[in-house]
Parts: C-alpha cells; structure tokens; sequence
C-alpha cells in the first residue's frame, strides 16, 4: 500500500490549565532545575495570562530586540495589491537564530545555516546560537524575555512554550499572514506542503505561532530475528502478545547458560514521559486533564495501564539496567524490546556496526487494546520573535529555505526522524545505512498523536515520569497505585 495515500489528521486539542510546583521523590538538583523552568514559563509575563487570547497580545518587550543593525518598519500591510514580500527585505541584515539542538545535529544546523548565508539572494547572515537542549533554551529565553534583556529574531522550541510565551505577551508572531500571502503567489519560494498531523501543532485559537521543524515518532525497538528464534512469527499487535514476547525473552536469558544476563531479556522498563504516554493510550487513558482544566490520573484506564507496568515489571518482563542507553543492552539481546525515538535508529545501527550485531531489528507502534497502534509524535517547531516588518520576512524567508525539500532531507537523514512533507521522502538517500528501517516506520504515519502542547504539560510529564520510577521501586504494591495517582493529581492542583 502506497505509504503516502494513507496519511490521515491525527492531532490531540490544545488545553490550558495554572499548574503549580511539583514534589518529587529525586534528587534537589532536578528538583531544583524543574521548578526553576517551571516558574520562568508561568510565573511573570508582560501581561497578565488569559486562557483565550482572542486579540493580538500587545507585547511590551519588542524594544528589546536583538541588532545595532535594526530598521524600523511599519506592519506588514494586507493589501491584495502588496509587492513580492521578499522586496521588503533590506540587503545585508543580521539575523540571530537561537535553537536547543546540541551535538551532531547542532553541526548539521550550522552547516545549513552555512549555505543560507552564502546562497540568499538578500545577504542576510543568520547567527545560530545553540543552547544546550531543550529546558536550558527554554530557561534561557524566558530569562531574557523576563529581564528585558537581547532575545533573537526566530527561534525553535517546543509548541507548549511557544502557546505559553505568546498567551503572556511576549513577542511570538502571527504567521497567518505569511502562509496566506505565499499562498496568493505573494513570494517567489512558497513553504512544503506539510503532513496535517504536524501541521496543526502550532496553531492556537485559529493563529499560527509555528511552523515544524521536525517531528519525531515513539516507537519499540524490537528484534525480529530473536523473536523468530523463540517462535514467533511477527511483532506484537496486541497487549498479550507483547508480554508474552517480553516474558519469553526473560525466560530464555534466565535459562541460558550465561548467567550474566539473568534478569534481563524482556521490555527495558522506561519511565520518560511519553513512553509513559503511549502506555497510557494503549489502554484507552492518557487524558489526563479533564475539560475543565482538572488533572484526571485516576481514571481506569490509566490504573490499568500502571498496573500492567507494575506486573510486567514484577515478573521480571521489564527490567531497569545500570547504562541509561538501551543500545548495547538491545545489540547483546539483553532486551527483545526497547522504547526510543526515531532519532536512536542512527545510534543502535552505529552500535550494531561496531559490535557487530547481525541482528534483522525493526521500529513497532505499541500495541493497543482497541486495535489501534498507538505512535506518539514530539518536536520543535520554528517561531519568529522580531516585530520589525523586514527582519520577520527575512527570518520567514531562512524558514522555508531550512524547510525546503533538499535541505529537509539532509535533516532527516541525519536524525532519522519523520519527513514533514511527501517531497521530503522523494529526496532521501536510498543508499542510507538508516533508509530500511526508516522507510518502514512511514507506515504508522496515519496513527501519529501528537505530544500534549498545553501549558501545564511541562509539569505533568514531570510527575508522570516519577509515578513511572516509582513502579520499580521494592516499597511498590499494587494496591497502592489508585493512591498514587491520586497523590499525583494533589500535587498538580497545589497551585491551581
């Protein structure tokens, strides 16, 4: 079946809700870095928060703005009869460009922004500035915003943020009038036309705040060669078959003559958010606000999904190990199942290379109860946070170029996450070490759900993710469970 006819929307509603500090039984200094990110997201604005922004935020912080090279311009006109809106480009700006990418992406980044600069017809020189990973750009900025001090003029970050800084004032531009006038024919380089399911992420209350930069799918990491080995014929669709793979597994390492590797073999139990997330859709869950904006963890269908966990994980299905990267674990088949993003496909080949791993392995969706896989999505998204009329075009104009079929492709071969367009699959390297098992995973494109983007999400996937490591704590019963979700909700509500 042709992958790309079978792209359909799937994309969860934005939801707001105040959240407050969270308690967590780990260590203070990730305490402390949580609540620091936390407190710089909602606590002071420009302007007071409002749940529905229904006008354009008045920003007080646009003095601000980044350059000893800035121009003053006037707002962007909505005239059917305007002139071609790179004409208002003026030659020569400098633009800064602030991102949370680190390491080889980071590098892939800068060369991209390399080319940008030398290629454009305007001489715009873009300066990319990495900021480490995501919760460090995000305290980053909100300080700056926060202080008054130099902030960008475009950026990429996570869309719950950027809901976040535009619902309190700050400088987030509307993109409405951008995608309509390229539309029209109003620019020479129109954007890709890009997946619905991502497509949809970054629009609030009917205005676009973003456009995607990338978006990654969750998936199981499964061995298919080892499961042909203990006798079955495919990946797990259903939530039986999945445990009955993971215990087969464990069994098969138990019983082995190495003893080494007893107590390992099933599911590598992983209490990140969205695995966490998937979990909880299997069963049916997973909403865990209600309409009106109250945390709702004690809903069956999360109890059984954390009671599954539980009982996987006490019956030696699910095992937690001492290296926090599954890759070796999964190469020496210590694990028959991991969950990871796309972005490990590249890491688990390079570790298979160089351990030289024969094994045939494939990216899953979870299994679900309702026969529906289950693929949660997650990424960032580009912004623009200048109001100055020629450095937004000319940073709208860096956008579509990074979006661009070509240079899209050269992303996603060297993260091996989705490709936001159908252009994008047509310009990959079929000659891609990552190509195989990239391609296949395109299938479950259709059951994409994205990450929660409401402002409160920050907070509850923190929270979800210490339910998750209490699982696997030797204090843990079953029947304390309801007690700790409802716990949960308490801490959620403390600030309400």
């Amino acid at each position: 079946m042709d992958v790309l006819g079978c792209i359909i929307l799937c994309i969860m509603s934005p939801i707001s809700i105040f959240v407050g500090i969270i308690i967590k039984m780990k260590p203070t200094f990730v305490i402390s870095k949580i609540l620091f990110v936390v407190c710089a997201l909602l606590i002071g604005s420009c302007q007071p928060v409002g749940e529905n922004i229904s006008n354009t935020p008045s920003p007080t912080c646009s003095d601000n703005q980044a350059s000893l090279d800035q121009i003053n311009g006037e707002e962007i006109q909505e005239d059917s009869n305007v002139d071609l809106l790179s004409e208002k480009i003026p030659h020569g700006l400098k633009l800064e460009f602030w991102h949370p990418w680190a390491g080889e992406t980071a590098e892939m980044v800068e060369e991209l922004v390399d080319n940008f600069n030398q290629e454009n017809a305007w001489s715009i020189t873009i300066n990319s500035i990495s900021h480490a990973d995501t919760d460090v750009f995000v305290e980053d900025l909100t300080e700056a915003f926060l202080n008054k001090e130099q902030i960008p003029d475009l950026i990429v970050s996570t869309s719950q943020s950027l809901r976040t800084w535009y619902s309190e004032g700050y400088p987030i531009k509307e993109m409405d009038l951008f995608i309509r006038l390229d539309s029209e024919g109003s620019t020479e380089v129109a954007l890709p036309e890009i997946f619905p399911a991502f497509w949809n992420i970054d629009v609030l209350d009917e205005k676009r705040l973003g456009v995607p930069a990338y978006q990654s799918g969750q998936f199981l990491f499964y061995n298919q060669t080892w499961g042909n080995e203990l006798g079955f014929e495919d990946f797990p669709g259903t939530i039986d078959a999945f445990s009955e793979q993971a215990c087969a597994a464990a069994k098969s390492n138990l019983y082995d003559t190495i003893a080494e590797n007893n107590g390992t073999g099933g599911w590598i139990f992983n209490s990140e958010s969205l695995s966490l997330l998937s979990w909880l859709r299997v069963f049916g869950g997973g909403d865990l606000i209600n309409s009106r904006s109250q945390p709702i963890f004690t809903q069956p269908e999360n109890i059984n999904a954390f009671t599954f966990l539980y009982d996987l994980y006490m019956d030696d299905c699910a095992w937690t190990g001492r290296i926090s990267e599954p890759y070796s674990y999964f190469s020496n088949r210590m694990a028959i199942f991991y969950s990871g993003q796309m972005e490990d496909i590249i890491k688990q080949i390079n570790f298979d290379d160089d351990s030289e791993n024969n094994d045939t392995w494939m990216l899953v969706p979870y299994p679900s109860a309702f026969g529906k896989p289950i693929v949660m999505v997650k990424g960032l998204s580009y912004a623009i946070t200048t109001e100055n009329e020629g450095r937004s075009i000319a940073a709208w104009e860096f956008i579509k170029w990074m979006l661009a079929p070509e240079n899209q492709a050269l992303f996603v071969e060297k993260t091996g996450t989705f490709p936001l367009s159908a252009e994008v699959i047509e310009r990959m390297d079929v000659e891609a070490e990552i190509y195989p098992v990239w391609k296949d995973s395109l299938q479950y494109l259709p059951y994409a759900q994205a990450e929660p983007s409401y402002k409160a999400w920050y907070v509850i996937k923190k929270v979800l993710e210490d339910v998750g490591w209490q699982l696997t704590q030797y204090t843990m019963r079953s029947e304390d469970i309801q007690t700790i979700l409802s716990d949960a909700e308490v801490i959620i509500r403390m600030l309400e």
